[in-house]
């Protein structure tokens, strides 16, 4: 801090906002319970490969654990994963994401998303009042990036047919060539979809 604004980035600052959120929500007593059934911290924490101040921040409140970390710390002590389930899904800053388009069904493309991604799909939908998007079992179902600029495509085509057969009836156009919009050359009558 130099001329009195902070040097903290945005992202760090919604970082360090998200985990202090957590803390109420880490079941500190739960893993106390556990780690004293165990044996020492030093022992637990070495299992896991992680160094013994980790574990100590967690047991005193200073600090909750990011997910990945914890689940190390607990897998390799044989500590059940079930009874911290709700934090674990609250703690994981990603979570993997399905195609959900309704035209192509048989994309089901998957990939990782990021909790702050979520954050700004989620503002957009409530921007066009759509429901937000939660998480189910540490997964979302949402159109593809690929999906979604198709149906823009679709829509922009079919405007632009609208203009260029504005005196036809529907069922009386001729074909259409899509390759004049940039498509490959293929003909296609209206109303049909690739």
């Amino acid at each position: 801090m130099v001329d009195g604004t902070s040097s903290m980035t945005p992202v760090k600052r919604d970082r360090e906002n998200w985990m202090r959120a957590l803390r109420p929500l880490f079941p500190r007593d739960k893993f106390r319970k556990d780690v004293e059934q165990r044996g020492p911290v030093e022992v637990l924490a070495a299992r896991a490969g992680m160094g013994k101040a980790e574990p100590y921040a967690w047991l005193a409140g200073r600090a909750v654990p990011r997910a990945e970390g914890f689940v190390t710390f607990l897998t390799a002590n044989n500590i059940p994963l079930d009874d911290y389930r709700d934090y674990l899904e609250r703690a994981t800053p990603t979570f993997s994401a399905v195609c959900s388009a309704r035209r192509s069904t048989k994309c089901r493309r998957e990939w990782t998303t990021t909790r702050r991604q979520l954050n700004a799909l989620n503002k957009r939908r409530r921007q066009r009042n759509l429901r937000p998007l939660a998480p189910k079992g540490g997964r979302i179902s949402t159109p593809c990036a690929a999906c979604i600029r198709a149906e823009i495509g679709r829509r922009a085509l079919g405007a632009e047919n609208d203009v260029r057969f504005q005196g036809f009836k529907l069922r009386d156009r001729p074909e259409i060539v899509v390759d004049s919009m940039g498509g490959q050359g293929v003909l296609a009558a209206r109303g049909e979809s690739r």
